[in-house]
């Protein structure tokens, strides 16, 4: 250990005690790596993340950018609380529209269309 301190001390410029204190310190503290949330998912997860589509997988990945994911408990926490079901989407417009126009049974009572008749009538004095 005393060699690296001194090959270290050798190679780096310092100008005062701060800056050989900050030197001294940087050699026995380890930097930690951030967590990732995606690297770090629980593996009862992973098909689930798998099997979305493309949006839904950004829909996740924009809730994630402004969560603070710094701890393990944070990670699995966040992917508890996704939907992680899969959405089908039919991309088929013209049976789509045929089907609203087939469903489309609603009709307003008459007596209420009458008192709007008659509403807009005295209104206009037409």
């Amino acid at each position: 250990m005393k060699d690296k301190v001194i090959g270290v001390f050798e190679g780096s410029k310092f100008y005062g005690s701060v800056d050989a204190n900050r030197i001294y310190e940087g050699i026995f503290l380890t930097t930690l790596t951030p967590l990732n949330y995606l690297s770090n998912m629980p593996e009862k997860y992973k098909k689930s993340w798998l099997d979305l589509n493309e949006s839904q997988k950004n829909a996740i990945k924009a809730q994630a950018s402004v969560k603070v994911l710094d701890t393990q408990y944070k990670i699995d926490n966040f992917w508890e609380t996704r939907d992680l079901r899969a959405v089908e989407v039919d991309i088929n417009e013209s049976s789509k529209s045929e089907k609203i126009n087939e469903s489309s049974e609603y009709k307003t009572p008459d007596t209420y269309m009458d008192a709007v008749t008659a509403g807009f009538r005295k209104r206009f004095n037409k």
